[in-house]
């Protein structure tokens, strides 16, 4: 792939990246894993990958990475987000399979929510779904243009964090609850799931639903940030507590290999990160 191609295909990967002025205070949101099933996370300081041999190393240094994105041919792409004095910028690389790193987009002025026209929420026919937060809408692109857009505008607070399912539907996190968005309606798939524990009482609304993904049966799964726990939603609706981190650590994505095991990324108080990879037999192992 040369360099405008990479360019064309990550013109829309960025604006899901937090809030302005609070880029350093809440943590990465996705874990992704490769045809290989090696798995990849950010500390917000670096990108790691840990290999199904249970290796662990860095794989891109020095990028402040809030969410990652992995092509069919497994290029990893996300971005870098700076604070520089009262401003920001940023920019967009891509790690290729034989690990060369790469800048895809050079350094921006400003942040990303000033552009709105990034995002690495994709469908396999090459749409892209950009999270216009300050217009509360979600903009469909293709090829490099807009064709379509969702208004959020009828729902209360600001959205935060948006995923496609595998069939197609759009979720929309707002401060505290979820909005579906199909085709030609949306409308609200939860109440508030807001929950806080005494260790993360301090998180706000704004930050209290994290990372979502989905299961091989489509059912959504949602990282309560704010409560420790990950909250799996079903097509009716209905809510199950499936897993809660212990201490002072807490979710805040996952993803699902191949072979089932649930893949999860956690982040404590004092700002460590880790992985859990939980097999369907229910062994935990921590890296």
């Amino acid at each position: 792939m040369n360099n405008r191609k990479r360019i064309s295909a990550t013109i829309f990967f960025f604006i899901l990246f937090g809030m302005l002025g609070s880029v350093a205070a809440h943590p990465s949101v996705s874990v992704v894993i490769d045809s290989k099933g090696n798995i990849f996370y950010s500390d917000l300081s670096r990108v790691w990958m840990i290999s199904p041999d249970g290796d662990k190393k860095v794989v891109v240094e020095n990028v402040h990475t809030h969410e990652l994105w992995l092509s069919p041919n497994d290029e990893l792409f996300g971005e870098d987000v700076r604070n520089q004095g009262d401003n920001y910028r940023h920019k967009v690389w891509v790690r290729l399979p034989d690990g060369t790193v790469e800048d895809v987009m050079g350094w921006r002025n400003g942040y990303p929510d000033e552009y709105s026209d990034y995002s690495f929420v994709r469908d396999n026919e090459g749409h892209s779904y950009v999270l216009d937060r300050p217009n509360k809408r979600i903009k469909v692109y293709r090829n490099e243009e807009v064709f379509h857009s969702h208004s959020l505008s009828k729902f209360e607070g600001s959205p935060r964090w948006h995923t496609l399912s595998p069939s197609g539907d759009l979720f929309v996190s707002f401060e505290g609850f979820i909005v579906k968005v199909s085709e030609k309606s949306s409308s609200k798939f939860t109440e508030s799931l807001i929950e806080r524990t005494s260790e993360f009482d301090w998180v706000g609304d704004h930050h209290a639903l994290m990372g979502m993904w989905f299961d091989r049966e489509n059912e959504l799964y949602v990282a309560l940030f704010s409560g420790q726990r990950v909250i799996k939603v079903y097509k009716d609706g209905a809510k199950e507590e499936v897993y809660r981190s212990e201490g002072d650590w807490s979710v805040t994505g996952g993803a699902f290999a191949k072979d089932g095991s649930v893949v999860l990324l956690e982040f404590s108080n004092s700002n460590s990160v880790r992985i859990r990879k939980i097999s369907k037999d229910g062994t935990s192992t921590v890296f």
